[in-house]
């Protein structure tokens, strides 16, 4: 499979004859107020579900997600409440916390948006900010120490890495160092990748991350195919007020859409999925 092409939105060669998903429509999300769960709480309460779906028969195994305490509206562990610094230990005393809360192993762990000492100012060394590519992928970071010696060790099956690599209006500052994780990594690093907001309907920005995840043989979680709302009925573009340009980019797809008698929830959703060789699964945000 190769992917190849202009960045821009192209225009698909819809079907002449009615689709399966002809009129479906994306089911309402309910409003789950994150900020009010302490950090580690929300995987006590899946722990739980877990707990009940494995009596069942299903298939629990987790995946850990590793981030800064402070960035969005998610919370996870972090160093001193504030930052974390991507080295090994972190990377263990993280897996330990939640194995116990989730009360199960883990099959993979994720780090995730490990750019923040340069953007933040914030890091591990005296004199100045540390580059967090750098030290995750060192022999004592979270990736090159911690999460290679997690997997080694048997106690997770797959190393991943997040990173959102669209933006509001053009690549995300961050898809510079998503591009290094993948470039800079030993080969066989990374089995997989959240690649967030930039691969739909919308915008194709994360092509260049795409490929190097096809080079390398890495899947990949496309996160954002209904660009954080606005391609299901909402009025956002990742996850602030969609502009007039965007709002009309997304009406003319509807119409196109709706020529075919498709929605355009059910269109974003396919076009999320045309790289199906490549992406292993989607994340409608």
């Amino acid at each position: 499979m190769s992917v190849s092409g202009s960045p821009s939105a192209p225009t698909p060669a819809l079907p002449s004859t009615p689709h399966p998903l002809a009129g479906r429509q994306a089911a309402p999300s309910p409003a789950v107020p994150l900020a009010a769960a302490d950090p580690g709480e929300s995987e006590e309460r899946a722990g739980k579900g877990l707990a009940a779906a494995r009596a069942a028969g299903v298939d629990t195994t987790p995946v850990r997600m590793h981030t800064k305490s402070a960035h969005g509206g998610v919370q996870h562990r972090t160093i001193d409440d504030d930052y974390v610094d991507f080295t090994e230990a972190d990377a263990r005393s993280s897996y330990e916390q939640s194995r116990q809360q989730f009360g199960d192993s883990l099959f993979a762990m994720r780090i995730h948006d490990a750019n923040h000492a340069r953007n933040d100012g914030k890091g591990l060394a005296a004199d100045g900010p540390v580059d967090d590519v750098t030290m995750a992928l060192s022999d004592v970071g979270m990736v090159g120490g911690g999460l290679v010696g997690l997997r080694a060790e048997g106690k997770i099956s797959e190393i991943s890495m997040g990173m959102m690599t669209g933006g509001r209006d053009g690549p995300h500052e961050s898809l510079p160092d998503a591009l290094r994780l993948f470039r800079e990594a030993a080969p066989g690093t990374f089995d997989s990748a959240l690649l967030a907001c930039g691969w739909n309907l919308l915008t194709q920005d994360s092509l260049p991350a795409f490929v190097e995840c096809e080079q390398r043989d890495v899947k990949v979680h496309n996160a954002g195919i209904l660009a954080s709302g606005l391609l299901a009925g909402g009025v956002t573009y990742v996850y602030g007020d969609a502009t007039d340009a965007q709002r009309a980019g997304a009406a003319q797809w509807g119409e196109l859409a709706a020529r075919y008698s498709l929605s355009l929830p059910a269109v974003a959703v396919a076009f999320g999925a045309s790289l199906a060789q490549l992406c292993s699964s989607q994340a409608s945000s």
